[in-house]
């Protein structure tokens, strides 16, 4: 299992959100069939997410490593430092 550290801190970096179980886009699809995703439906449950100043673009080859090796940042790299860098 993976361990995740939570600091508190400003928004500067990036802002933690409680989200609606309803969503605009999973309600549009057939039949409302996002809501019938298992992986989707219990990502959704989780209910938080975290928003940014600007976007995050990357391209991830695939490989389920605990390395950084196989994620190439392409924008907002400020907001997703390598690994070794400091954390925020």
């Amino acid at each position: 299992m993976k361990k995740i550290n939570v600091y508190t801190g400003s928004n500067e970096y990036g802002k933690l959100d409680q989200l609606p179980l309803q969503r605009d886009w999973m309600d549009t699809t057939f039949d409302r069939h996002a809501y019938q995703c298992f992986p989707v439906s219990l990502s959704n449950r989780l209910g938080w997410g975290i928003s940014y100043p600007e976007d995050i673009t990357f391209i991830w080859d695939g490989v389920n490593d605990s390395t950084d090796k196989h994620v190439k940042v392409l924008s907002g790299e400020v907001y997703a430092p390598r690994q070794g860098q400091q954390d925020y």
